[in-house]
């Protein structure tokens, strides 16, 4: 009897490794296999490694059945350590099992990992209709010349076929949830990805290094039928969605929140916006009230900087007043948000960051308080109604404008093969700073993120939060740095991180994710 199923797992972040399992929601994967389900008579298995505990066994276990027709592994660059230590185990209890290998890292540096001996395919765009089209082949004997959308060699030459168009989601039609571990609705909570793409042209963004501005969406109604099965059948009470920015669309959102109220589909929501979509109509006060009576408790912003000069640097287009203005209007709303900010790039004066941190503390205290999200009287998430990511360390992707502006002017480089990739996540948890030649000042910006997490709330939310269930050690750590990130959020004054410094010589800093 031929192999005929299709093993797709998700991989560990450098940064993960070795922590407590998650309760993870692996979206793009259960899409690809929601698709080849859908679309053929093949087998699908999903092996999530952050939710899994034994995954190695787990797959071991399933080589040793010999059905297994193809394996596709998600890679993001942090990932590549564990992608490639199951590529070996793969290869080494089933050399004869063809692996690709798909992800954003993949749709960055196709030609590179492809170059790998182990590696047998690369996809370098969205999955779904490449690995459904590679296990046809697979199974028929079929060449593989024909298959848009991936890379491979023959006889030592690399072969690149051409790109595939966007999938339509609506086609893809309704999740396969069954192919998930059902721990991962422990929580509660389900992500939804309701469009791809984003229309902007934001110089930093992934979406620009991998030309996936062409913003593509499922209809109101496919999107509420989604959250009505969710709720129905597995007891969600948080639906996040998870797009780049789900409220491109007036009508569309408009539609959706009529909808969903229709149906009195009320609970915690959560969606990614855009600061200007506030000014220009796109989110008015009264879909905020219909948003609010339905329970979105959380709207993603990416703020990126409080310099309107770094902002027209990067092309974000959005002026500090949007910025303001959108804060000013989800806190009247009572709608918590999450401001996403970055730092150390090119360009990026000690002017332009402490602009930022100005912004983080006004719009810290615009919407103070903590949203809870409860589940039979049990506290199953909780967030400050003013969240605060960051400044985020800036990841140069390549492609786009920025990074070339790096590549002329810093002769910046990423690693040359996947080995190199290997060895740096191996070594380091995430993007060091100190790899920076644009940055004169390493420990300054790394100190930052660190004031402004912990120092960025007033008094009485710092108590607060003293009485969420963290572990004592957390609140230990928080009460002893608190003061000094707080006395420098005041001042504005970061010179000298002494204290950071010490904290982070003993150990104290890593451990400190309050």
């Amino acid at each position: 009897m031929k192999p005929d199923k299709i093993l797709l797992i998700n991989t560990i972040p450098s940064s993960l490794k070795g922590v407590k399992k998650t309760a993870n929601f692996p979206i793009n994967i259960l899409s690809i296999g929601t698709w080849i389900m859908k679309k053929s008579n093949f087998k699908v298995r999903i092996i999530d490694c952050l939710v899994e505990d034994n995954y190695e066994e787990i797959i071991k276990n399933e080589l040793s059945k010999k059905d297994i027709l193809l394996i596709g592994i998600s890679v993001m660059s942090s990932c590549v350590p564990n992608a490639l230590e199951i590529t070996r185990l793969i290869k080494k209890f089933s050399p004869e099992t063809k692996i690709i290998w798909g992800g954003i890292h993949c749709r960055l540096y196709p030609e590179q990992t492809i170059q790998h001996h182990l590696i047998d395919f690369v996809c370098c765009g969205e999955g779904e209709k490449p690995l459904l089209n590679l296990a046809k082949c697979l199974y028929s004997g079929k060449p593989y010349k024909d298959i848009k959308g991936i890379l491979y060699k023959e006889k030592e030459k690399i072969i690149k076929t051409p790109e595939d168009d966007f999938i339509d989601l609506n086609e893809i039609g309704m999740m396969n949830y069954s192919l998930l571990n059902p721990q991962v609705f422990n929580k509660k909570r389900a992500i939804l990805l309701t469009s791809r793409g984003c229309p902007h042209r934001c110089t930093f963004c992934i979406n620009v290094a991998i030309k996936n501005r062409r913003w593509r969406f499922l209809t109101a109604e496919n999107v509420v039928k989604e959250v009505e099965y969710l709720i129905r059948n597995y007891g969600v009470k948080i639906i996040v969605f998870n797009d780049e920015s789900f409220f491109v669309n007036r009508d569309r959102t408009e539609k959706i929140l009529d909808m969903l109220l229709k149906k009195k589909l009320f609970l915690k929501y959560a969606g990614a916006a855009r600061a200007d979509y506030f000014s220009k109509g796109l989110i008015t006060p009264d879909m905020l009230k219909k948003m609010k009576k339905l329970g979105f408790y959380d709207i993603g912003i990416g703020y990126e900087f409080g310099s309107q000069k770094m902002l027209d640097f990067i092309k974000k287009d959005i002026t500090t007043k949007d910025q303001l203005t959108a804060a000013k209007m989800l806190a009247e709303s009572d709608i918590g948000a999450t401001f996403s900010f970055m730092t150390a790039f090119p360009n990026e004066t000690k002017k332009d960051t402490l602009e930022t941190i100005r912004l983080i503390r006004k719009i810290s205290l615009m919407n103070p308080g903590i949203t809870f999200v409860e589940d039979n009287g049990k506290i199953i998430q909780w967030d400050d109604k003013a969240r605060v990511n960051g400044p985020q360390l800036y990841r140069p992707y390549p492609g786009g404008e920025l990074y070339n502006y790096l590549v002329e002017k810093y002769k910046w480089n990423t690693p040359k093969k996947l080995e190199d990739w290997e060895k740096y996540f191996q070594e380091n948890t995430r993007y060091k700073i100190e790899d920076y030649p644009w940055i004169k000042n390493p420990n300054f910006y790394a100190a930052l993120q660190f004031y402004i997490k912990n120092g960025k709330s007033n008094f009485s939310i710092f108590i607060s939060r003293l009485k969420m269930p963290y572990p004592l050690k957390l609140k230990i750590l928080l009460i002893l740095f608190y003061p000094f990130a707080r006395i420098r959020m005041l001042l504005n004054r970061f010179e000298f991180p002494f204290e950071y410094v010490i904290g982070n010589k003993l150990g104290f800093i890593k451990n400190f994710e309050i």
